[in-house]
């Protein structure tokens, strides 16, 4: 009788290991981000450029510069709360919210 022990079923070995957990991640039928939008869009280049950067993740956000080996505060420097991720910054934080809605208050009406 074989030992109890864990497989992971997504690879060939049945061992876990980053790149088939990024495979499983990213395997998602019918979801794909509309990159081509970001571009074609009547944008100014500069917005196209922020939003392609922030669907990558890879605006410098405190938790982006601290990865990168930076050392710095790990909350969000408009709200003073949470940590600042590009989640956060965009969605979530109150102060962030708030200013954009001032700048643009088109997006009440949304």
């Amino acid at each position: 009788m074989a030992p109890d022990g864990l497989t992971w079923k997504c690879s060939k070995a049945g061992v876990f290991d980053s790149r088939s957990f990024y495979e499983v991640l990213n395997d998602r039928p019918g979801v794909v981000f509309p990159w081509k939008s970001i571009w074609k869009a009547k944008a100014p280049p500069r917005v196209a450029f922020f939003i392609w950067s922030m669907a990558w993740g890879k605006i410098l956000t405190s938790d982006n510069l601290m990865h990168r080996g930076y050392t710095m505060v790990g909350w969000c420097c408009m709200c003073q709360c949470d940590g600042e991720t590009v989640d956060h910054l965009l969605i979530h934080c109150c102060a962030a919210v708030q200013c954009g809605v001032k700048e643009t208050p088109e997006l009440l009406k949304m």
